[in-house]
């Protein structure tokens, strides 16, 4: 056969598409780098087709973006959240857990039209989560937020899940005018400071001070303070 024979004669060529998927091939990669999230942009059927080669690949679960939802929280997700509390009350031992009271705490919450608590939802289970409250900041003259309960089930530590939930605070905080958001950090958990300082978080110099008015600032009058 000629060479002009092979090119008019008619025959058939199969590849694999694995070899050709780029968007799969970088996920791959960037699965190899430390706290890296692949973030998968397309169609569902296309992101899923990645996700099932790398797992059967892998043989273990990969996340990519797409697999993590951020959204609102509703009131179903309060008894995972007050999970999520627990595990960050044995970290943060200026704080007492009391499940009845972190409960509360978060139903109040959801009813604050100036507050947002975010899940990060990962196959159906909140994996993380977060809140920010609006302050109204005489130095700025506007408001800003205060981020509070930044936490990630230690199962999704590590995969980029706190980072994408701080991306969506920020971006509520934008969406509402404010100007800064601002948290305060345990002095003693490094790695939270470190990953805070990772997202660009600066540290400050003003120093937490607090006084427990304990039940009698809840259910007492105010002061007359003309």
């Amino acid at each position: 056969m000629t060479v002009s024979d092979y090119q008019t004669a008619p025959h058939e060529a199969t590849r694999n598409a694995c070899y050709l998927c780029a968007p799969l091939g970088a996920s791959i990669a960037f699965s190899g780098i430390a706290r890296c999230l692949p973030y998968l942009h397309g169609g569902q059927g296309c992101a899923t087709y990645i996700r099932r080669y790398t797992i059967s690949h892998f043989r273990e679960p990969i996340m990519s973006r797409q697999d993590c939802i951020i959204r609102p929280a509703i009131p179903s997700d309060v008894s995972q959240m007050v999970a999520l509390l627990q595990d960050l009350f044995l970290i943060e031992t200026d704080f007492t857990f009391n499940q009845s009271k972190q409960q509360a705490g978060l139903l109040k919450l959801l009813e604050q039209p100036s507050a947002i608590v975010l899940v990060a939802e990962i196959g159906g289970r909140v994996a993380g989560m977060c809140t920010v409250q609006t302050i109204i900041s005489t130095a700025e003259g506007c408001p800003s937020g205060l981020l509070e309960d930044m936490v990630v089930s230690e199962a999704f530590r590590g995969r980029g899940v706190g980072r994408i939930l701080l991306e969506a605070a920020e971006d509520w905080a934008l969406s509402k005018g404010f100007s800064r958001l601002q948290l305060l950090a345990d002095s003693r958990n490094l790695p939270a400071q470190g990953f805070y300082r990772a997202c660009d978080w600066q540290r400050t110099n003003m120093v937490c001070l607090r006084r427990n008015l304990g039940s009698a600032g809840l259910a007492g009058s105010p002061k007359n303070l003309s």
